[in-house]
Parts: C-alpha cells; structure tokens; sequence
C-alpha cells in the first residue's frame, strides 16, 4: 500500500492538515521514500524534513526527481550528503524501473529483518508529568530529551531494549490535552500522535502526577486504553511531593 502525503514546506503553520498527514503517514510505513526536486540545490526545508524522517528509524529511499537538466545532474551531487539518491524522471520515464527495484528490494530486506517484539509499551500522560524522565529511567540512558518545560517531546520516539533475553519496544509519546485547550495546530498532532500510539500498543502506561492526583483527562486516557482491551498500568510519578500518601493512594485505587 502507497500512502501518498502533501508537500512539506516552510508554510505548514498554514497547512495543519498536510502537517497531520505526513505526520500519520510516516509512523505507518513501512519504508518511506522521500522525493527530491533536483531543478534546485538542497533546500533548508529539504533539511528540516529528513530530520523528522530519521526519528522514525525506518528504510529510506532518496529518490531525485526532474534529472532532465544539465543543472539538475549538477544539483544531485550536493543531494548525497544525505545518503544514496535515486536520479529520475517521472515526465520522460527515466530510471522508474530502478526505482521499482530498489523498492522491492528494500521490501524484501525488511521481510527477513522483521523483528519481533515480546511487547510494544505506550508511555502517555499530560504535559510535563515527566514521561521521558521516567523513560530515561527505564533505559537507563539518555534517550529523550528531558526539559523542564512542558510540551518539549512532541513526537512520538521508538526505543528498543532488552529484559531478560526479550526485545521490547518502548514509545514514549508528546503529552496528552483536553481538545478544549489545544490551541496550537501542533499540539494537536501531537495528540493524535499519542493516542496512535496507544492503537500500537499492547501495554499502556499511563503516567500521572502524584500531586495533582487522577485528573478528568486521565481519566479519558484510561478508559480509551480500556476500550481497545490494552493492559493499563498508572504509575504516581513525583510522589515524594505528596503529604497525605495514604489518602492519595486510596483515590487513585477508585
């Protein structure tokens, strides 16, 4: 299956919609081929996207299109700083066999590379709860930027790791927020993000703030998880910033 996205560019604050759609398209695939257009040098735009494209740690084709031009051969050249790029052209019909093979060849690469994960764990919870924190705990490294400022982690990252000879998968996602008090366009893809990885998930860990205890949209967080017959785990983070322990405890339990 093709999932064909809109074109990246410096005025996605105008485009959410097309933000959103690379955005899903991206943590669905299962290669992802990005498209070059060699009548021109590599572009900051250019830059920007395949750094979001490298956080998902899936196969790349880099593919140049529109080579029909002495200046287009010239430009590729400063396109393989990126990687191995695939020179073509759609309108005269160049190369498109090569493509097809590159394509099929990483497919059947990522066949037998397939890994098989004992579980994959969804870390969600609202902004600033210190999900990576806790993350970064479970690793033990520094694998998620952590900052004291709430919203910072705004894609969903993938880490894996060992337990006891098992390979786990571990997606530590950008905050969740009540749709009322979303009030940038990327914050809410940042939440559609979050609760496409719980969809991925087989165990939800839904982290809390022991301070403020279960909030309404804890609450919506869990029962979604419960819908979809995930395994839930709410974990107290910042508890030694609670007074009353016992009493907490017990309201959270409810």
């Amino acid at each position: 299956m093709f999932i064909d996205t809109g074109g990246f560019s410096k005025q996605m604050e105008l485009s959410p919609y097309i933000l959103n759609q690379i955005s899903i398209g991206l943590e669905r695939a299962d290669i992802i081929i990005v498209l070059f257009d060699a009548t021109q040098p590599p572009t900051q735009e250019d830059e920007e996207l395949m750094e979001m494209v490298r956080k998902y740690n899936r196969p790349v084709l880099l593919v140049a299109n529109k080579i029909d031009t002495k200046k287009s051969q010239e430009n590729i050249n400063e396109y393989y700083k990126f990687g191995e790029i695939i020179p073509i052209s759609v309108t005269h019909k160049k190369n498109i066999d090569l493509l097809k093979e590159k394509l099929l060849s990483f497919a059947k690469e990522g066949e037998r590379k397939k890994r098989t994960h004992a579980a994959k764990i969804a870390v969600v919870g609202r902004p600033n709860v210190g999900k990576s924190s806790i993350v970064n705990a479970i690793l033990n490294e520094e694998r998620v930027n952590v900052s004291p400022f709430p919203g910072t982690t705004t894609d969903s990252i993938d880490t894996e790791f060992k337990y006891k000879n098992e390979l786990y998968l571990l997606i530590d996602t950008a905050g969740l927020r009540r749709k009322s008090k979303i009030k940038k366009d990327i914050e809410k893809i940042s939440a559609l993000r979050s609760i496409l990885s719980i969809n991925r998930a087989d165990i939800v860990i839904l982290i809390v703030d022991a301070k403020e205890g279960i909030t309404a949209e804890d609450k919506k967080i869990a029962s979604y998880t419960q819908k979809l017959n995930k395994c839930l785990i709410v974990v107290l983070n910042k508890w030694d910033t609670v007074e009353k322990k016992t009493e907490t405890l017990q309201k959270t339990k409810k």
